[in-house]
């Protein structure tokens, strides 16, 4: 029997909303939904490497969502600086078997981009146990650039400090999971004024870094002194950017009294991303 009062609130409410809510539990209820959410999770963390890369593998095995797929596997290169070798070169296999083998002009595209590529474990030899390969995982991930990054700039805040209800930090955006790098920077530059002496940051990422101040600042008056309303700042993402990195920044602005004007050269999103760099299969 249908419940009255619900049927009577769901028919308050406007048809997109309800369309965006079927979509939404269409992908929830999906049988590997929960289990790829911790996989992320646990990529980030750094956690239960060996496990992770069990799941890549069952939904490589399974024919699984391509783009799914290659985003797991591109987390797990970003967040360990490369994938070790032996694991590389087995993904890959497994991979070009599921996919197609033009699948390997994907992994070159991919390396191309820093976003999927592979790393040496001189240290391992081939007759290393699997102990202490994960070990060895293990200590690459707490020694990674991402590591790094995430302990200086708190990329993914501690359990304890998550309120969904009232958020207070930009990880809201990604439910308390994640706080993007970008928009982290952004809150140093604007935190110390100027990207100048950010070094101990910006060497773990990739690409030069400069920086150059050309406005003229009001004599008699600090920016953080300004009126909210004068205090409007312009954050130009080349190459594009997603709507969470929007969102980040606007909580940023609600929460430090800032007004973002954000430009872009696109509005990407993962898939989109992929898709442009997957080999698409021959006629």
């Amino acid at each position: 029997m249908k419940n009255p009062s619900k049927s009577k609130l769901l028919a308050t409410w406007p048809k997109p909303y309800i369309g965006a809510c079927e979509v939404i539990l269409g992908k929830k209820t999906k049988g590997e939904f929960e289990e790829y959410l911790q996989t992320e999770h646990s990529l980030l963390e750094g956690t239960a490497l060996r496990e992770n890369m069990t799941f890549i593998e069952e939904l490589i095995n399974k024919q699984s969502s391509m783009i799914q797929t290659l985003k797991l596997l591109c987390l797990l290169s970003l967040t360990l600086d490369g994938i070790p070798a032996r694991d590389y070169k087995s993904l890959k296999k497994q991979y070009c078997q599921s996919h197609g083998f033009e699948q390997m002009l994907t992994f070159y595209n991919l390396s191309k981009l820093g976003m999927i590529t592979d790393q040496e474990l001189t240290t391992i030899q081939p007759a290393t146990s699997l102990g202490k390969v994960t070990s060895s995982m293990a200590a690459m991930t707490k020694h990674s650039s991402f590591k790094s990054l995430c302990r200086r700039l708190a990329l993914i805040p501690k359990t304890d400090d998550i309120n969904l209800k009232s958020p207070t930090d930009m990880s809201y955006v990604f439910s308390g999971a994640y706080s993007p790098l970008s928009c982290k920077l952004v809150e140093q530059a604007l935190t110390r004024e100027t990207f100048i002496g950010m070094e101990e940051i910006t060497k773990h990422l990739p690409g030069g870094v400069f920086a150059e101040v050309n406005a003229k600042q009001s004599k008699g008056k600090m920016p953080s002194s300004l009126p909210p309303s004068s205090k409007v700042v312009l954050v130009y993402f080349l190459g594009g950017c997603t709507y969470s990195e929007i969102s980040a920044l606007r909580f940023l602005g609600r929460l430090k009294g800032y007004r973002f004007l954000v430009a872009t050269t696109s509005i990407i999103t993962g898939t989109s991303l992929l898709e442009q760099v997957v080999e698409k299969p021959p006629i």
